[in-house]
């Protein structure tokens, strides 16, 4: 996860002096998912809660979605416009590193469902 965010820095110093190519809407909300996924899945580590980690489930498909969202709106841009291709390949980065780093909260909490009841539990469905 910290690999991953530490590319999402870089991505933010190489476009931070760009005019952003197009708002960015469902960047931060994806932002704020992975954020609160990655609160919840380390609290239940903590707390050895493995209760928690349910929600994960629909946070996990809502973040795929935007990300979803996010490729198609870019590649179109990209397709309209040659001169967003390169901004919009960083932002393609960013989204997808937060995807993951969602997939990665969500193992965790299947690895605390499986710490703690000693079960398999699959949160990617």
């Amino acid at each position: 996860m910290a690999d991953l965010a530490g590319d999402i820095a870089k991505v933010a110093i190489r476009i931070s002096k760009q005019p952003l190519i197009k708002p960015l809407v469902d960047i931060p909300r994806m932002m704020k998912i992975t954020q609160e996924m990655t609160r919840i899945s380390l609290e239940a580590y903590v707390n050895e809660a493995p209760e928690q980690v349910d929600c994960l489930i629909e946070f996990d498909h809502e973040v795929d979605d935007l990300y979803n969202q996010v490729l198609s709106e870019l590649v179109v841009l990209m397709m309209v416009d040659s001169q967003t291709i390169k901004q919009a390949t960083q932002l393609l980065f960013v989204a997808r590193f937060l995807e993951r780093i969602a997939d990665h909260a969500t193992n965790v909490g299947e690895a605390v469902y499986f710490m703690v009841r000693g079960e398999r539990k699959d949160l990617n469905q």
